[in-house]
């Protein structure tokens, strides 16, 4: 109970204290990685656009964004991005590979190049889900709340079970001062049981007083008793 808790006012210090720089605040984060590329089970659509990719792509380019995934787990930002971006040159059009990109450029803070990435994206598949939640990501890393809602509201009642969207949603609730849907949202990611920052959690009324802790502080004592706690 005592790491819930701690947890628990982690996660209001974040909404307390706002993003920081987002070249900082992207890299701490360990969801904000290129898995959000998949289309996960939950989500309401799996276009045609990526079920071909599986035919249409060549083979090198599709090997080359696995690499680019795989590099991207095991902590190594730069070789993703070098296969992400040698995937795309092989084929231009394979967009899970072009959101990888938009994933790279979100890690090191370069928001306006991750937005003509998912530009892109969105015009070779506009029924591509994971492209949302990454422009949705992007937008709270600006500061842009109220599109990040937008977004992420629109995105999870297609595909509830992102949970980083989810996350980020109730985030950007929270800033907005909208503690009853934070609140719900908040509850729904307990109840999904899918993201360890929210899972489990007693919740206290919304809103009550945090000290100022910044948001790496909060963030990386978070990713830390994350790491430390276990499922039952």
């Amino acid at each position: 109970m005592r790491s819930e808790s701690m947890t628990f006012i982690l996660f209001l210090t974040l909404a307390a204290a706002g993003p920081a720089a987002p070249e900082d605040s992207a890299l701490r984060d360990p969801a904000v990685n290129m898995e959000l590329t998949r289309t996960t089970h939950g989500d309401a659509v799996v276009s045609l656009a990526e079920l071909a990719t599986e035919t249409t792509v060549p083979k090198e380019a599709r090997k080359l964004y696995e690499k680019a995934l795989k590099a991207d787990r095991q902590g190594d930002r730069v070789r993703a991005r070098e296969y992400a971006l040698a995937a795309i040159a092989l084929a231009p059009e394979f967009f899970q590979a072009r959101a990888a990109v938009a994933v790279a450029h979100l890690q090191v803070g370069e928001l306006d190049a991750a937005d003509r990435e998912l530009d892109i994206v969105e015009s070779l598949n506009p029924q591509y889900l994971p492209a949302r939640e990454i422009r949705g990501l992007v937008h709270f890393f600006r500061g842009d709340f109220q599109m990040a809602v937008v977004i992420l509201e629109g995105l999870l009642k297609q595909a509830p079970c992102r949970e980083t969207g989810r996350y980020y949603l109730t985030q950007s609730l929270l800033q907005l001062g909208d503690q009853a849907r934070a609140r719900y949202h908040f509850e729904m990611a307990r109840t999904l049981g899918r993201d360890k920052r929210l899972r489990g959690l007693q919740i206290p009324e919304l809103g009550t007083g945090v000290d100022g802790a910044s948001f790496h502080q909060g963030t990386d004592a978070i990713s830390r008793i994350d790491r430390g706690r276990r499922d039952p």
